[in-house]
């Protein structure tokens, strides 16, 4: 859902070329890793931290593949 709201983000406020391209791409990254540890160390949502990296890994090969499909294709360019 990010990389979509960033591709339209960029489209509405006129962003191109290679500020486009790396807006998106970031987007479509997996989440952090922090929050996780974050939450193992003070004992709390350890299990849903874990459950949130796992499917936003899992997720990123499809959102990335997609993203860079976009910029290959010019839609951000």
């Amino acid at each position: 859902m990010q990389p979509a709201l960033m591709f339209a983000a960029t489209l509405v406020f006129s962003v191109k070329g290679v500020y486009a391209q790396q807006m998106i791409l970031l987007c479509a990254l997996p989440s952090a890793t922090i929050p996780a540890m974050l939450a193992g160390e003070a004992g709390a949502y350890k299990s849903e931290a874990a459950t949130t990296i796992l499917l936003s890994t899992l997720l990123s090969i499809v959102t990335f593949s997609f993203a860079i499909y976009v910029i290959d294709s010019g839609l951000a360019g």
